[in-house]
């Protein structure tokens, strides 16, 4: 190369350095002038919005469209609707913004321009597509448009009810509607509150005015499966509104789409159960799902074979072999699982579990599989099952009883499923330590396909770097499956660092971080771990502990699975704080300890009533850790009753008889909880702590 090419391929690269400098500098000066903006409370609108209008320039497109949002929230200048205009056209694929411009056109009484708005922006049914379809009912009203009905029916029949819905049908324009479709309306607004008994009546009369006018717009799938759940939750004549249904199924077919005779006939089997006609049940729930496919297939198969369980096991487990190939999302079927998997070991049907295990390998949900798996090894190793038995069944001549049994483990322990209960149960019976398995122990259902996104994680590191942990996590929520680990256990530091300054971003934390695990396919290093089982309001907690004799992991792994360390939540029941006290229960803790003003929202208070609570249990039940949990859930008084009906069965086969599968999650979550509390912080091995809270 000569002398005269050298000087300007060095002059082209000097340039380009000092382009992309600039570039990059004018790029971090808006992302800081974005969050000074976004920070302040002392700059007049006018300043704000200047600022706003240079951060829409920033690469960043999700910093960029929030810029535009607040900028579209200020009217300083006067200029908002033209404004509001110009970002539309910028920002075409942005609903926010289109909402917004359809608020802005409303609010200016422009109305035919915002109908139009939502006449061409796709329907998404999310809350912001909601709330544009209501500015749209609005609009040709004022209009007096011939639409404004066509736009009720659109937006009632095919969006889930929300506030605006609620909002539209207490204001003057619901009066302006026929009476069919107010009718339709109220029974969508009812059903939404669970308010079936006002609901019935205008169900009955949307119907008639169906049959009367030969009217399909009772048939949409989300009005006719509301008028479904009327019948089923208010009606008298459970046998006349399953004919209705039937007929229904029978008649409309395609007419009125091809999803009303998988509805209508589903429908008419839960109605036919109900009024105990089991055999009609039976073949109304055949109908609806012989002609159905995914989702809708699953809905109709589970209530058919949920049905069988109550009339025949051995029918049930026939039902689940002939159509186990054929399910679609395994995991809709799991609860069902459950519940064969617990008839069967409460009634002693060993051999018929190990069928039962077989029939579902390579088909049912992962989780299912491995808890199966686990449990035929379990039975197999306790000689509940004859080793000759199984051979019979496997045709597994050449293998050992011994090797038999730990390929089963194997399968629970290896398989690829989240269920961290059965492989911490299966790690202890092929001895393996939990600090020499990274790449197995911590191994997590594979996601396909992951693809990250780089804007959103630049937006993400922003909002929580600054402390905007309220738009982090909202946008987190709403990415999180393109967001990597390594971002979302740094976002959870960030939460859980502040969380002593507001506590209500602990629990933040660790949703963040187990909603990220599900997403991508990487391993779980000690980090994200100590993000998943934290030790948050660690002074209360050991000194709880301390007091009471209370192991610490065990204490940690209680309040984690009780309230996710949010000391202010309050159940549906009313338990109240970190350990979850039923007021009762702490009013009898605190008669005992001789307190007589306590705060069941104060940290120290709570783990200290907790720790004493759970302590007194284990006393109760003769030192048995798992039997003081199952209390500490679903009280000591079914617990006595579970043993006293107990079949002798160790204490890991007792939990999956116990009754309440509430209870029975409840125990595993705490165990599997309890062995990585043990491990991360107490430097135990998963044997250590499944033969304390085993024993």
């Amino acid at each position: 190369m000569n002398k005269k090419i050298k000087t300007y391929v060095s002059l082209a690269v000097f340039l380009w350095s000092c382009f992309m400098c600039t570039a990059c500098g004018q790029k971090q000066d808006l992302m800081e002038l974005y969050i000074e903006t976004f920070a302040s409370t002392d700059l007049s609108d006018a300043v704000k919005l200047a600022n706003y209008l240079k951060i829409i320039k920033t690469e960043n497109l999700y910093i960029s469209e929030s810029a535009a949002l607040m900028s579209l929230s200020i009217n300083s200048d006067g200029a908002v609707l033209n404004r509001a205009q110009k970002l539309s056209e910028e920002f075409p694929n942005s609903l926010k913004i289109q909402v917004r411009y359809a608020e802005i056109l409303f609010e200016h009484k422009m109305f035919r321009e915002t109908a139009a708005i939502a006449v061409k922006t796709p329907a998404s049914f999310s809350s912001d597509d909601s709330f544009l379809r209501y500015l749209a009912v609005k609009s040709t009203a004022e209009l007096e448009d011939a639409s404004f009905i066509e736009n009720v029916l659109f937006w009632f029949s095919m969006y889930s009810i929300d506030a605006c819905h609620r909002e539209f049908i207490t204001s003057p324009l619901f009066n302006l509607l026929p009476g069919y479709v107010q009718d339709l309306c109220s029974v969508r607004v009812y059903v939404s509150g669970r308010n079936y008994i006002p609901a019935l009546a205008a169900a009955q009369r949307l119907i008639a005015f169906s049959l009367e006018f030969s009217d399909k717009t009772m048939y949409s799938r989300l009005v006719l499966s509301d008028i479904g759940k009327v019948f089923l939750y208010a009606s008298n004549d459970y046998d006349e509104a399953a004919q209705f249904f039937e007929h229904a199924g029978r008649t409309e077919g395609v007419q009125a789409g091809s999803h009303v005779p998988f509805m209508a006939y589903f429908y008419a089997g839960r109605l036919y159960e109900r009024s105990s006609q089991i055999q009609k049940a039976f073949l109304m729930y055949e109908l609806s799902f012989s002609g159905a496919e995914g989702e809708d297939y699953d809905n109709a198969l589970w209530y058919y074979l949920n049905l069988m369980e109550k009339v025949s096991l051995q029918k049930t487990l026939s039902s689940i072999r002939q159509t186990v190939s054929a399910w679609h999302n395994p995991a809709y079927y799991a609860d069902l699982v459950e519940k064969v998997s617990v008839r069967l070991l409460a009634e002693k049907r060993w051999e018929d579990y190990y069928q039962f295990y077989l029939i579902l390998t390579g088909y049912a949900d992962p989780e299912s599989q491995a808890k199966c798996a686990y449990i035929a090894g379990r039975l197999t190793e306790l000689n509940l099952i004859p080793y000759s038995s199984i051979q019979t069944l496997t045709d597994s001549s050449g293998t050992s009883r011994e090797e038999l049994i730990k390929g089963l483990y194997e399968k629970a322990f290896y398989g690829n499923h989240v269920s961290m209960y059965y492989r911490v149960l299966a790690a202890e019976k092929l001895n393996i330590p939990i600090e020499d398995t990274n790449d197995s122990f911590f191994y997590r259902k594979k996601t396909d396909n992951f693809t990250p996104d780089d804007d959103a994680v630049e937006a993400l590191l922003l909002y929580a770097e600054n402390g905007f942990f309220s738009e982090c996590y909202s946008l987190f929520m709403e990415h999180s499956d393109h967001i990597p680990l390594s971002t979302a256990s740094r976002l959870a530091s960030l939460f859980a660092s502040s969380g002593d300054a507001d506590p209500s971003l602990y629990p933040l934390s660790i949703r963040l971080i187990l909603r990220a695990v599900q997403s991508v396919d990487t391993p779980l290093s000690s980090d994200v771990l100590k993000n998943m089982y934290p030790e948050f309001y660690a002074e209360q907690i050991r000194a709880a502990c301390e007091k009471y004799k209370l192991s610490g992991y065990l204490m940690y792994a209680l309040v984690r699975t009780e309230s996710l360390f949010d000391k202010n939540v309050v159940s549906h029941a009313g338990a109240v704080g970190l350990s979850q006290l039923m007021r009762p229960t702490a009013g009898d803790v605190a008669r005992k300890l001789k307190i007589s003003d306590y705060d069941l929202t104060d940290a120290q208070t709570n783990a200290e009533f907790g720790a004493f609570y759970l302590k007194e249990l284990t006393g109760r039940l003769e030192g048995s850790i798992m039997l003081s949990l199952f209390a500490y859930n679903a009280g000591i008084t079914r617990v006595r009753n579970w043993i006293r009906n107990d079949s002798g069965l160790p204490i890991d086969l007792f939990l999956e008889t116990v009754p309440y599968s509430e209870t029975r999650d409840y125990g595993r979550k705490i165990l599997a909880a309890a062995a990585f509390y043990g491990y991360l912080y107490y430097g135990m091995s998963t044997h250590d702590v499944v033969s304390m809270i085993m024993h």
